[in-house]
């Protein structure tokens, strides 16, 4: 009968370690990849997640399906301990949820949950102790205390535990586990008896002990915080014909939707499936894969910047590795021409330019570059041009940077010529009236 119900437990391990296609959406597909005979583990780990790759993560998917695992004997790569009774104890921090595997480094944004699993066996002993005529054995008492830390500070006992972040971050998960059995000591008594007479001893109970066993384990986890906010806006630079110039300015996003009412631009730079881990349970972490793909639908794009008909019903949808983020857009379409302004025309080196703009434009000067309608240059005289750009649209202002007693010569000349010219032009009328 024991080797029979070997037998069926080496029969039902198969079964128990397979992956588990119920959680696959092509559940047809994996069965067939899990039943291939020709194929290695490692293949079939990749085909696996290649039906399991997706646009954008589902942490909803992720949580359910770790969190419905069931943890029993040790994952693969996880050490056991033993300690008298206690037997094949393990604790492992199973993931982070939702988290994102990001170059082989986790990271979690401020809000999440951490997943822990332990077990262990007891063993309890056999045989008699000392001088008893029979022992036995039974377990009094049995506790498990675990202990979840954040960067040293207590933050729960739960195996799902919830945590809050605003930086990188260590979790310490502690587990003590208690063992108390409880011995039965029975012993011979020698009963009454007369002399030469046969003395028959009986075994009976003479008292009780406990056999207590305790373990520490623990296990670490580096968490890293994300914090990256993508930002995005969107502008029309000008209208050629029946068709308007705009530019996209987003930073900080892993992908970006731009949508019109009958026009659709999609850019993603990056792809996610699954990091197996913790076999045979194969818990699941998103993992992002850099990669960049498109999609254009009636509509001109360039490096950002694009050409559209219909610029009604206008949104960006901007996206990090955590969420996304949308803006509609309303656009004032502006017409007129970028014009450039300096607070006068001659400066001594080293003075402050100011120089403004009716448009929010690219503004150079000097090899320096700088964004807005106001913006603030020293005076070199490596340089004597000022550009403004705004989309198709630029201006130029000519400006002169000299030393103190050159801008004195030039405004004195300046003041003379004024002079000259009123002169001339008195002259020219007082003949024309007949002075």
């Amino acid at each position: 009968m024991k080797k029979l119900s070997i037998l069926v437990l080496l029969l039902l391990i198969p079964l128990a370690t397979a992956f588990p296609c119920e959680s696959i959406p092509d559940e047809f597909l994996c069965l067939e990849i899990q039943n291939d005979q020709e194929l290695t583990l490692e293949e079939k780990e990749e085909l696996y997640n290649s039906l399991m790759s997706i646009e954008f993560p589902d942490f909803e998917f992720v949580y359910n399906y770790n969190t419905n695992i069931e943890f029993t004997s040790p994952p693969e790569n996880v050490s056991t301990t033993d300690s008298m009774q206690i037997k094949n104890a393990w604790l492992s921090i199973i993931t982070v949820m939702p988290s994102v595997l990001i170059e082989d480094q986790l990271y979690s944004q401020e809000q999440g949950t951490l997943l822990t699993a332990y077990n262990y066996d007891t063993e309890l002993p056999s045989g008699l102790q000392g001088n008893d005529c029979k022992t036995l054995y039974s377990i009094s008492e049995q506790t498990e205390e675990l202990s979840i830390y954040k960067n040293g500070d207590l933050i729960g006992h739960d195996l799902v535990q919830d945590y809050t972040i605003n930086n990188d971050s260590n979790f310490l998960a502690q587990l003590l586990i208690t063992s108390v059995i409880r011995v039965r000591h029975y012993q011979d008594h020698q009963g009454h008896c007369y002399i030469g007479e046969y003395c028959p001893s009986t075994c009976e109970y003479s008292h009780t002990t406990y056999q207590t066993a305790q373990i520490t384990l623990e296990d670490e986890l580096e968490l890293f915080y994300y914090d990256e906010q993508p930002l995005g806006e969107v502008h029309l630079l000008d209208q050629i014909t029946s068709s308007y110039h705009g530019e996209i300015l987003a930073e900080n996003y892993t992908a970006l939707d731009l949508g019109f009412a009958n026009s659709e631009y999609n850019l993603r730079n990056y792809y996610y499936d699954f990091d197996f881990s913790y076999k045979p349970y194969y818990v699941l972490t998103i993992k992002a894969n850099e990669e960049q793909s498109e999609f254009i639908d009636n509509i001109i794009v360039g490096d950002l910047d694009f050409f559209v008909k219909d610029i009604n019903s206008a949104v960006l949808t901007l996206y990090n590795h955590f969420g996304s983020f949308e803006y509609p857009l309303t656009f004032n379409f502006n017409d007129e021409d970028l014009v450039l302004e300096t607070d006068k025309n001659f400066y001594e080196i080293g003075e402050t330019i100011l120089v403004t703009s009716n448009l929010d434009a690219e503004i150079e000067y000097n090899g320096e570059t700088l964004y807005g309608n106001e913006v603030e240059f020293t005076a070199s005289q490596e340089d004597h041009t000022i550009k403004a750009y705004y989309g198709n649209k630029q201006d130029t202002r000519m400006i002169f940077v000299a030393n103190e007693s050159w801008i004195g010569f030039y405004n004195l000349g300046f003041f003379g010529m004024l002079i000259f010219l009123i002169n001339k032009i008195g002259l020219f009328f007082m003949r024309r009236i007949g002075f």
